[in-house]
């Protein structure tokens, strides 16, 4: 039998909105355990896009937290910020 951390999910959704704060908790990324002495990591992989496609992990607008898997905005994303997102 092989151990290993696992995601609850396929994939995870979440809506952002212009004028939200930097630091705003977004969501939580959840990973489950076979065994008591494995510690989750969690990291950005390259599938974080917005809807236009836009790469938001390589602009630095989306962070997590490596240890509780935290997702949050980096930084606020107002209106000058979301038309630049939204170039295609």
């Amino acid at each position: 039998v092989a151990l290993g951390l696992y995601f609850s999910r396929d994939a995870y959704w979440e809506k952002l909105y212009v004028d939200q704060a930097a630091g705003t908790p977004l969501l939580y990324v959840h990973a489950l355990r076979d065994a008591p002495e494995e510690v989750p990591s969690f990291r950005l992989g390259q599938h974080l896009y917005g809807t236009y496609r836009t790469r938001l992990h390589e602009n630095n607008w989306i962070c997590i937290q490596e240890d509780t898997g935290l997702l949050y905005l980096n930084r606020s994303l107002d209106h000058s910020s979301w038309e630049k997102l939204s170039v295609r």
